[in-house]
Formats: structure tokens, C-alpha cells, sequence
């Protein structure tokens, strides 16, 4: 039986549905079905007060049971939706239903990161892997390695922000933003060691009496005192110490015509 307010011969606006078996709806119609503001009361003490749509619970409501149990929260097609089990009021116990999972939570984030930091090594080494453990004296090698490390740290972050969204979010985020910090960190590792080179790692004379012919005897001087004073250029002197075969005289004579070429090199 419904007594209320009809539309194009409906049910539709506020209104009260009763049933043989004692079950009563009281609220909002539209176009003949619950939709709105409500209250249902069933026959054996149960009551839900909250929205509606289309005939279905839909929104915020509140389910009390006859034993004084609620169910609170947000419903969708008369399911329950995030909703939350409040206890008896006789009751001791405090579990709810739809509770944070934070160790859960913490252990999925856990899992993401480790698996978002090894695809990032992945790349950092293919990148720059074999400048590991070597100095970047030429400005496109630093720029490899920073550019590496943007990298690196940009496929976790991005992974990190963007795994949940869903795969297709993931990879466009992935191919929008890594390339620009790997572009990012290139030109800043390369604008770097261009403003600031290892020392001793211009470019040299060719290493011939010709190429160190008119040098000043300064340069000749200089390093002397280096090799005297053990404050050789190491890389250098490395080079020459394996260019003559561990002879120690050799590479001395050695290190003199290539550093007087530098030397000579820098003041030109």
C-alpha cells in the first residue's frame, strides 16, 4: 500500500510504502522507485535510515540491527561500501570492519619501492655502468652519470606516486618525466665538468721532443718539483709508470715531456 504524492501517475516526492508482512518505507520517490531521503523498519526489529537511488540503498545510511548493532557508512546498489560495525552497546568488542590494514599497507609500499629501485638500476647501468669506480674527466661521461642517476631516482619516485593509479597512468607518467630528468641531469653533469676539468686531464701534446721544443724551462722546473716532492699528477704518472714498463727512470723522463706539454697547453 502506498499513501503520497504521485507524478505522471508514480510515486514520486515524499510518500509511505507499507507491506502485508509489516515491512513500512517512509520518504522520497521518484518516478516510482525509493530515491532520497528514507527510513525502512522490517517486521523483526531491524531499521536502515539514510539515502537512496533508483530503489537500492545508495549513499550515506545507517543499518540498525534489533539487537542494537549498527552499521554505519557509505552504500552503493544496497551493498555496503567502506562501512564500519559498531559493536552491541553490551558489548566488549571493539573490532571494526573495513579497519586500516597499516602493516599491510606498509609492507605493499615496502614491496613497490624495492621493485621500482631495481628497474632503476637496471637503467642507471645500462646508461653508465662502465664509468663505475672511474673518473668522469670528460664532460659527456659526468653527463652519462648524472643523467644515469636522475634516472634512477626518477623511476622510483614516479613509480612510487603512480603504481596505484593503474598500468596505462604508470607508463605515460614514466615516459613523460624520465627522459626529461635523464636530459636534465646530462646537461648539468656536462655544463659541469666543462666549467670545472680534473686537473690534468686536458687534452695533450703529442708526446715527442717536438711537442715540448720552445717550452719554457718553468714548465721544465715545475715538474721537476712535482716528481721531487711526490705531488705528481697521479693519473699521470700512473700512465707513464705503465707506458715504461715499471722502469722508474723511464717514467720520470716520461712524466716530464707530457706534463711540460700540459703545463704549456694551459698557458696557451
Amino acid at each position: 500500500k502506498y499513501v503520497g504524492e504521485y507524478r505522471n501517475d508514480k510515486p514520486s516526492g515524499q510518500g509511505t510504502e507499507t507491506f502485508a508482512d509489516g515491512f513500512k518505507y517512509v520518504g522520497e520517490f521518484r518516478d516510482g522507485k525509493r530515491s532520497g531521503q528514507g527510513t525502512e523498519t522490517f517486521t523483526k526489529g531491524d531499521k536502515y535510515v539514510g539515502e537512496y537511488r533508483d530503489g537500492k540503498r545508495s549513499g550515506q545510511g545507517t543499518y540498525t540491527f534489533a539487537d542494537g548493532r549498527k552499521q554505519e557508512g557509505i552504500w552503493n546498489d544496497g551493498e555496503f561500501q567502506n562501512a564500519q560495525t559498531a559493536p552491541r552497546p553490551d558489548s566488549t568488542d571493539t573490532k571494526k570492519e573495513g579497519k586500516l590494514d597499516v602493516g599491510g599497507a606498509l609492507i605493499e609500499s615496502l614491496f613497490v619501492t624495492i621493485g621500482f629501485a631495481v628497474l632503476g638500476g637496471i637503467l642507471f647501468w645500462l646508461i653508465a655502468g662502465r664509468y663505475w669506480g672511474k673518473a668522469k674527466a670528460k664532460p659527456y661521461q659526468l653527463g652519462l652519470w648524472w643523467g644515469a642517476w636522475s634516472v634512477f631516482i626518477s623511476v622510483m619516485v614516479v613509480g612510487g606516486n603512480n603504481y596505484s593509479k593503474g598500468l596505462g597512468q604508470l607508463v605515460v607518467s614514466m615516459i613523460l618525466v624520465v627522459p626529461t630528468y635523464f636530459v636534465i641531469g646530462f646537461i648539468a653533469g656536462f655544463v659541469f665538468r666543462k666549467l670545472k676539468p680534473i686537473a690534468g686531464t686536458l687534452p695533450t701534446v703529442a708526446n715527442t721532443p717536438s711537442s715540448i721544443s720552445g717550452a719554457s724551462d718553468i714548465y721544465f722546473a715545475e715538474a721537476m718539483a712535482e716528481l721531487s716532492e711526490s705531488r705528481m699528477d697521479k693519473g699521470l704518472w700512473a700512465r707513464c709508470f705503465a707506458e715504461s714498463d715499471g722502469n722508474h727512470e723511464k717514467a720520470k723522463a716520461s712524466y716530464i715531456r707530457q706534463r711540460v706539454a700540459v703545463l704549456a697547453k694551459l698557458q696557451s
